[in-house]
């Protein structure tokens, strides 16, 4: 920046600031920091050059194929190497009780074995070069049969402390991966310009309980806050849509309720509904309960596998996280729960909509990406 006579100043466009709030153009958000695909069947599928960020979103899909019974691993690398050594502690559990994982072992464990799986998962990963990567992951697991759905909760170490992480790699332990299998890697940067935000908004809403998208997008991130009544006893849910919402039995679900609690002596039961009914006309936020306010913040992540190549029923795989509280003051309560589950209709996801009479919606934002 230079300054002239008069009170003048003559920078760059990026030096410039905002006129209308003095605040400048730039800000925090999301943004790409690379992405693969397979276009053919492949043993493994590899990011390399990762753009250096301190935290990564990170939205996996993999596709196996047809008939094959197998798990699927994830590895960390430097300057395009692949880390095979003994350096990840991984968990996984599988609709909360079944239990995998290594200390010590050359690999995290992302999945376990299913005949066929088609697992996507979201996962956040901190990036300090002098210290371990950790990361932690929530999935969904379909199949083509009714009853076969799963809930993946995955997390982890890589012990390198000296190297930043730029490289991924997805594996099949014993076979291939299947064409449109892919990785997407997003990083946080707290001085971008907004046009450079992975995330677009595409749709708000203030007291509307349904949001209509503005335009379509693979990827959707979906935010809201909610307050139900005061010894009400309806469980609110939400349904999604294209051109209409859809009301009938288009949904299916691994798990809807897995609750945790600071406060209380809930114990961290799953609830399975898959072997009870095989699809269902909404999405149900269960295990609330009404004998105080409950205030609920929800973040839904969709992501529209059949934009890939996706073989399996789901054409829309989500991954719902919300967190409430009950009562007010001294007697606060609160829980963290978490949703997964297939969405089968043909089509892109342009509607959402939260159901409950006694639901007061407070806001809904809605972003998008490709």
């Amino acid at each position: 920046m230079e300054w002239l006579s008069g009170n003048r100043a003559k920078g760059t466009k990026q030096e410039r600031y905002d006129i209308t709030n003095g605040l400048g153009t730039n800000t925090g958000g999301w943004v790409e920091c690379g992405r693969a695909v397979l276009e053919a069947d492949a043993t493994s599928i590899t990011l390399t050059n990762i753009a250096n960020k301190r935290f990564y979103m990170v939205f996996i899909n993999i596709e196996s194929l047809a008939g094959y019974s197998t798990a699927h691993d994830m590895r960390f690398g430097t300057g395009g190497v692949v880390d095979t050594g003994s350096n990840y502690n991984s968990e996984i559990r599988r609709n909360g009780s079944d239990l995998w994982g290594a200390q010590g072992g050359t690999s995290f464990q992302l999945t376990t074995t299913f005949n066929p799986s088609a697992p996507f998962l979201l996962t956040w990963i901190t990036n300090n070069q002098d210290t371990f990567k950790a990361y932690r992951g929530l999935g969904a697991r379909t199949t083509n049969s009714l009853f076969d759905k799963d809930h993946l909760d995955v997390g982890g170490t890589w012990e390198n402390s000296t190297d930043l992480l730029d490289t991924i790699n997805i594996f099949d332990q014993s076979k291939e991966l299947g064409r449109g299998t892919s990785i997407l890697v997003l990083g946080y940067d707290d001085n971008i310009p907004q046009s450079h935000n992975f995330w677009e908004e595409i749709g708000s809403s203030t007291g509307d309980n349904e949001v209509i998208s503005t335009k379509p997008k693979n990827y959707n991130w979906i935010s809201c806050d909610l307050t139900l009544t005061n010894g009400t006893t309806t469980t609110p849910s939400f349904q999604l849509g294209n051109h209409s919402i859809i009301s009938d039995s288009q949904y299916y679900t691994a798990a809807q309720g897995y609750p945790y609690s600071h406060m209380n002596n809930l114990d961290g039961t799953f609830t399975d509904y898959s072997s009870t009914l095989p699809y269902y006309t909404d999405f149900e936020l269960g295990a609330i309960n009404h004998t105080a306010n409950v205030y609920l913040h929800m973040d839904l992540f969709s992501f529209k596998r059949s934009a890939f190549g996706g073989q399996y029923e789901s054409k829309t795989n989500n991954i719902c996280m919300y967190t409430w509280k009950e009562g007010n003051g001294s007697n606060v309560i609160t829980h963290r729960q978490t949703l997964v589950g297939g969405w089968i209709p043909n089509g892109d996801l342009r509607r959402f909509k939260i159901n409950s009479s006694d639901t007061t919606v407070n806001n809904i934002k809605w972003w998008g990406g490709n």
